[in-house]
């Protein structure tokens, strides 16, 4: 599920098999790894898609968190919303690990700007494997 109207009029109907949300956060400063961060919301932005379409109806995805100076205040804030709504299970994924409360994946860092759709297609699946073991640890702890 995803943080659109169709999806959220039926989430509370569907919450006792939707236990995990999954928040991506996505860094945006206009540094000299501008370039680098565009290409990873890019990248994450496809493992959110293909992790939706592989756990559909036991995710629900939220907008991405933008995340500039390191400030993780907004991540936060949305997860203890997440938690206080009764979400069981909150992922954050990103392309590095930060010091933040909660569960923590982070997905390596490949330049698919160049790449052709086939290989771009090749390697994020690649990375929503790993992501997809990850959460189901999560699930059976």
């Amino acid at each position: 599920m995803f943080y659109n109207p169709s999806d959220l009029s039926i989430l509370k109907d569907e919450f006792e098999y939707i236990d995990t949300a999954i928040i991506p956060l996505q860094k945006i400063d206009m540094n000299g790894d501008a370039k680098i961060h565009a290409n990873n919301i890019e990248l994450i932005q496809m493992i959110t898609m293909q992790l939706e379409r592989q756990f559909r109806g036991r995710l629900f995805i939220t907008p991405s968190i933008s995340i500039v100076n390191d400030d993780l205040t907004a991540a936060n804030n949305y997860r203890e919303q997440l938690q206080n709504y009764g979400f069981k299970n909150i992922v954050f994924l990103c392309d590095k690990s930060y010091k933040i409360e909660g569960e923590v994946l982070h997905f390596n860092q490949i330049p698919i700007e160049s790449m052709s759709q086939d290989m771009k297609m090749e390697m994020v699946n690649d990375e929503v494997k790993t992501v997809m073991k990850a959460i189901i640890q999560i699930w059976n702890k």
